[in-house]
């Protein structure tokens, strides 16, 4: 699997606006044939949490 193979969406679950648009955009990947494979969260160099989807291209 070649590296442009992965699509990573931050997210925030607590900012609703900002999470509706990332869903949405997660939607539109998914229905062009792409995978939702995981989840998870990473701190930013401030420390704040940040939500990640990862996607995976459908062979």
């Amino acid at each position: 699997m070649a590296t442009n193979d992965i699509i990573y969406i931050p997210f925030n679950p607590d900012d609703l606006l900002l999470y509706k648009q990332r869903k949405k955009l997660l939607k539109e990947f998914m229905e062009e044939g792409w995978v939702l494979s995981g989840t998870t969260k990473i701190k930013d160099e401030l420390g704040e949490e940040i939500h990640i989807w990862i996607l995976n291209k459908r062979e």
